[in-house]
């Protein structure tokens, strides 16, 4: 008898993410993670766990630069100032991380999950404009305190802890944790 497309699902996963190329338990996987290794499954089949942490490898890659793009944008236009120094690093063959390292000043994206790419990479954003231009960034128009970037159930936030508000981060508008 063959396995039902979820039962093979389920199998690939119990079996692949353990692997030491991945080193991930299944259990621990956000819904949106889950979501994200279904859609693979359903266009690859059952990669090898080899192949598998190449994709999950570029996808931390591609988020990380599609957030910074966004995040330096919206920096550049509040602070007048262009960030070009600040960076994606990636090493594939990373002692520390089995999928590579995807890294941006200091902060490491380890996520699959758009919305959570974007809160690390914005925190990786405010802790460069701290470091390099001494500045708190961004600040809230109303309260005048710094916002922290936050991960909801409605996406990514930046949160305005005296106000107890929330604000999109740039790009992310109407999009849910799942996008």
């Amino acid at each position: 008898m063959t396995p039902s497309r979820n039962e093979a699902f389920n199998q690939w996963l119990a079996e692949t993410l353990p692997d030491p190329e991945i080193d991930k338990d299944p259990a621990w996987l956000s819904p949106q993670e889950k979501q994200w290794f279904e859609e693979i499954f359903d266009g690859n089949g059952q990669l090898p766990a080899h192949r598998l942490a190449e994709v999950i490898f570029s996808r931390r890659i591609q988020l990380a630069y599609a957030a910074l793009d966004l995040l330096k944008a919206h920096a550049a236009g509040d602070l007048t100032t262009d960030l070009g120094e600040l960076k994606v690093f990636s090493n594939r063959d990373s002692e520390y991380e089995p999928t590579g390292e995807v890294e941006i000043h200091g902060e490491q994206v380890r996520t699959l999950i758009p919305d959570a790419a974007m809160v690390t990479v914005a925190a990786a954003v405010q802790a460069f404009v701290a470091d390099t231009i001494r500045r708190v960034w961004p600040v809230c128009g109303e309260h005048r305190y710094g916002l922290h970037p936050i991960l909801t159930p409605t996406g990514a936030r930046w949160h305005c802890r005296p106000g107890s508000h929330a604000i999109p981060l740039p790009g992310r508008a109407g999009r849910s944790a799942a996008s």
